[in-house]
Formats: structure tokens, sequence, C-alpha cells
């Protein structure tokens, strides 16, 4: 809700936790002697609760009311989701940082919105500080606890709204949480109520004069708009908030997680007409199908109050690799939801243009006639083969005049020199070599040990097994895998001191994933004591290299002065090259630029253009 422009400084709004006799949990909402029809709202609130008869088990229950003191007393267990946010868990920043958990938590809360639906009520103001978890007494998540809290906004057929709600409707649907159509309906109510004002044209509280100011508490709209809106406000919410939960940073328990999991959130966010879901259960039939693991982390501590504001990004970890190698990164397209190979950084820069609007809301998004079309993997193998197939006759006719037989090394460099097309993003890319070292020499015969192992492992044990073997034997890509598979528990158990250790070996030959995984490590103390300071170096060094997590989590080091000094222009470069493939980067990217200079913005601009040219 918004504050009066006279007291800036007061909490019009304020919702205290208290402990009853027993231990019961209570909630007190107060508002302020100056918050507009305080009464009115304190009333409406009361009224939709009382409609679940204080049996329904996912909303907290209405206790008492005074109007007197202008308080509602809920009584609701547990803690508001942005507390425990705030909170790490065993071995995580968060409880929720494993998508198995964050699915879970999903699911939990949209069963728990459905129900709301089955009674005819809406919520309309969905945020993760009035979806409430309790702890079970060893500490871990209950998700069977959900509980709803503040319904200021609900309403049902027979407690409709008659007050526009008190929402800036100048907030964008991407920053508030609330659909495009809620908000449109708001500023519609808004200018009913100016026009019964006499005050036409105005939108918000906001705009009106002092005398419409004081009308409000004696006015009643039954017709509002806001009454018209329906489970998609609610799935809408879920899916904006849960959406920023995943860009903070998530461990992805599977590919299948990495692929599915963003794009349900989006269509979380569609109306049906643009794809989206029919009902807010089919999302929930739709999460079923996720294939989650068992493993549940231990809160450790007592969360404390963490306004959501308050809440800063994480940084980003490694996506669970595919099949064909270490450095194959996948990520989803923010415009379709295409998931895709990683693509090279080394492409042209947007145009930029000198004023400040160029740098504003939405800047680092293509524009829809600038959409990147999907390319086609038949298309791409034709021209590859014809290519190759002129390569290879080039090179015969160039030997049989030269009538050497040299060497197949000096053959092989030739064409290397060809503009070959890249593999498609289908194929899978092996890169156990760093890119700068010659290729072998073709004739040297592969050990016998290799084409023993050629079959593919049938299982994670023997993947894990197999990739061991060549990790030992000094292959950098194998043994960042090893670290991640060690990480994950993948083909084994789940060791995060051995993940360090894996990961370190790799890193120390060079290896950007096992760089930025290190870095990663360290920046969170995971396995290793927790440096600042050395998860610097390894994610420039891994930056360097191309790598999209090591410049990910460099911008946001720069950014927030994380073992460096804090330096907005470094911050902007490297989420700036890390945008490129990573939706998390360009979100932080959104929300750094309000904070820059425009000499600044394009300085930094300047810079990852000039990386991206020395390394084309």
């Amino acid at each position: 809700m918004t504050r009066d422009e006279k007291t800036p400084d007061r909490h019009l709004i304020r919702i205290e936790k208290h402990f009853a006799e027993g231990g019961a949990e209570r909630w007190c909402k107060t508002l302020a002697p100056d918050f507009p029809a305080a009464s009115y709202w304190l009333c409406h609130e009361a009224q939709i609760l009382q409609e679940f008869h204080n049996s329904h088990p996912c909303v907290a229950k209405f206790l008492s009311l005074d109007l007197e003191r202008r308080t509602l007393v809920t009584d609701a267990p547990g803690h508001p989701l942005s507390q425990l946010l705030s909170v790490p868990a065993e071995r995580l920043q968060h409880p929720f940082q494993r998508s198995s958990d964050l699915i879970r938590l999903l699911k939990a809360v949209c069963e728990a919105v459905a129900s709301l639906h089955a009674k005819g009520i809406v919520h309309g103001g969905l945020r993760l500080d009035n979806i409430l978890l309790a702890l079970t007494p060893e500490g871990r998540v209950d998700f069977d606890s959900v509980r709803l809290n503040d319904f200021a906004n609900a309403h049902s057929h027979r407690h409709p709204i008659e007050k526009p709600p008190f929402i800036d409707v100048r907030q964008g649907a991407g920053s508030s949480g609330l659909s495009e159509g809620f908000l449109k309906a708001l500023a519609k109510d808004w200018e009913t109520y100016a026009r019964i004002c006499q005050e036409e044209g105005k939108v918000g509280w906001d705009e009106l004069s002092d005398k419409a100011k004081r009308r409000y508490p004696e006015t009643l709209i039954p017709s509002l708009q806001v009454n018209q809106a329906d489970w998609r406000v609610d799935l809408y919410a879920l899916g904006y908030w849960f959406r920023q939960l995943s860009l903070w940073r998530i461990d992805y328990h599977s590919d299948d997680h990495q692929e599915r999991f963003p794009k349900l959130l989006k269509k979380m966010q569609k109306p049906v007409w643009q794809g989206g879901f029919k009902n807010i259960k089919t999302a929930i039939r739709e999460l079923e199908t996720f294939e989650l693991d068992p493993y549940s982390p231990t809160v450790s501590g007592n969360p404390e109050f963490a306004p959501l504001e308050d809440l800063t990004p994480l940084p980003k970890s490694g996506m669970p690799e595919g099949d064909g190698g270490a450095d194959i990164l996948a990520f989803s397209s923010p415009s379709t939801g295409e998931t895709r190979a990683m693509p090279s950084l080394g492409g042209s820069r947007p145009a930029t243009g000198s004023s400040q609007a160029a740098f504003g809301e939405g800047s680092t998004r293509k524009k829809p006639a600038e959409k990147e079309k999907p390319v086609s993997t038949a298309k791409v193998n034709w021209k590859a083969a014809v290519l190759v197939a002129v390569a290879v006759i080039w090179i015969a006719a160039w030997l049989a005049v030269s009538g050497r037989g040299k060497s197949a090394a000096v053959a092989t460099e030739e064409p290397a020199q060809l503009a070959m097309p890249a593999p498609p993003a289908t194929m899978p890319v092996s890169v156990s070599a760093p890119a700068s070292e010659p290729a072998p020499p073709p004739e040297k015969p592969a050990p016998a040990a290799v084409a023993a192992d050629e079959a593919p492992p049938a299982n994670d044990k023997e993947a894990f097994a197999y990739t061991l073997k060549q990790a030992e034997k000094g292959d950098a890509a194998a043994q960042a895998k090893v670290g991640q598979m060690y990480r994950e528990g993948k083909g084994t158990r789940q060791n995060f001191t051995d993940a360090v250790k894996w990961y370190r070996k790799a890193a120390e030959q060079g290896n950007a994933e096992g760089q930025a995984r290190l870095g990663f490590m360290q920046m969170t103390g995971l396995g290793v004591k927790k440096d600042d300071r050395e998860a610097f170096q390894w994610h420039r060094k891994a930056a360097e290299q191309g790598n999209a997590i090591g410049q990910y989590n460099l911008g946001l080091m720069y950014m927030t002065g994380r073992g460096t000094s804090p330096d907005n222009i470094q911050a902007y470069k490297w989420l700036k090259l890390a945008s490129a493939s990573d939706t998390a980067a360009r979100e932080t990217l959104r929300a750094l630029i309000p904070r820059m200079k425009n000499l600044d913005v394009l300085e930094a601009e300047r810079l990852a253009d000039e990386w991206r040219s020395g390394h084309h």
C-alpha cells in the first residue's frame, strides 16, 4: 500500500508477531491513525477471514478486531517466507536453494491458493511475506504447514471490495507481482472515484486533492472492476515471486528441472490465450510431474524479521551438465522459453544510444523484430557437410600437387583456418583441452584403455566411475565434472569437500568451469572456508575465458563490494557480458542501471564491447 505524503517516515501498516499462553502464535496487524478508512479495511479483512469459519487448514484464523486500537488479530503458526529466505539452511544460502525444495514449496502454496478459490475467494495480494511456513522440531521446513495471512485486498461474492485499494497503479506488471489486467482494472476504479469527486482524469491516491481524499472514508463503490479479478491474479503473483526466487541462485536437481521449471513459471504469468494455464489445478498437475529428491535441509538459527526489499541477490551456481561435457550449460531464452546451448559471447553489440532512455527498463532485451530465429539443425548439418567435403577435396588436391607426404598434423593446420560453422545447439561440445592449445596429431593411436571404455555408461554410478578415471589421468574437464558430481551427489555420495578438491585441480589447469565453480564454493563457504577475495580471483579468471557463471558472479561481487572495492562500471561490464546467455544477469543488470550515471553506462558498454572484440 502507498504512504501518505504527509507522513513519509511512519509505518501506516505494522504487522507484529506475539506468543500467547501455550505457545500460540498471534499476528497483530495495526493501521496508523491517519490510515484512510482504517475501520473499513479492517472490517473487510475480518469478514473475508470469517467466511472460512476458522476451519480452513491453509488460512490464518480470525481471533479479534479492535477498531479503537485499529488492530486485527489472527492465529497462524510459522514464519513468513521472506524471513525464511534470509536464514541459511544446512550448507545452503537459504532453505529453498535446491530446485526440488522450491518446486515442493510452490506446489504446496498453489494447493493452498486453489483451496481459497474453491471457496469463491481471491486473495489478490499474494507476496512472499504473507505466506507462512512452520518448522519441524528438527528445524526442517514443514511443507504441509502453509498458511496464508493478510487478506486486505481479497474479495468474494459475499464480500466484494467497495473502495479502490491502496496499490500504486503506476507500478509495472513486471515489478509489482500484479498482472497487467489487474492494474488496469485498479486504474479504472481510481478514475471512477475521481469522477465521483469531480476530479476527472486523475488516477491513484497521490493525484487526488485533499478534499477528494477526505471523502474516501465515506464513499462506497460496490461495482469496482477489481472484484472481477479471478484465480489468474493469484497464479500470476505466484509465478512472479517464485521467478524472482529462481533468479537469485538455485541448485538444479537435474537437466529436466533446469529446462522445465523456468518455463512453468513464465507460463503462470501468461493469460490462457497466450499459452497460459487453464486453471490453477493444471499448474499443480504439472508440478506433480517433476521428479524430486527426498533430501530436506535443516534451517540453522531462528528466522528474524527481514523485509522483502532488503533481500539481496545471491551468487549464481552452475547449471547441471548434460551428457555432452562439463562446459555445456543450458539456458532458457527470455523471449521464447526455448532451452539452448550457451551462445558465444563474441557477437556484435546492439546499437547504443547516447540518451538515458537507451538504458531504461528492458534495454537489455532484444526488440521483437530482432528476436533470434531458431536455427534449423538439418540446415546447419547440410552446410557443415558441404564445407567439410570441400575442405577434404582441397586438402587432397594440395597434398597431391605438393607431393609431400608429411604428417597429417600439417594438413590439419590448414583447414583449421577455414570458417567452419559452429555445431548445432542440440549437439554436445567437448572441451577437454583449452582452445588455445594445438590439437593433438591425429596419427597418434588412442590408448587401448580408452577404446575399452567407449561404451556409454549405463547409469550415474558408472558415469561417475568413468569420469573419475579420466579425471585421475589429468583431464581438466573431467575433473570439473567429477567435482560437480560430488556436489550434486550424482553417482556418488554428496561431498562438498571432495567437490572443492576436484574443482581446484581443474581450476589450476586453467579450466574455466572449474575456476567458476571453485569461486562459487569459496563465495558461499560450501566445502571450504568462505573467502571472498580468493573467490573474486577465480571468478575473474573464469570470466576472462568467457564463462557466463564466472562473469555473473564477478559482476555481482563488483556490484556488492565482495572481495573487491565496489565498482558499478565493472559490475555492468561483466553482467552485460553474462546477460547474453543468462536471465539472472539480465535481471540484475536492470536493477543496477538506475544507480549509474549515463557516462558510466556508456563507459561500461565500451569496455564490454572491447572485451568482445578481443575474444571474438
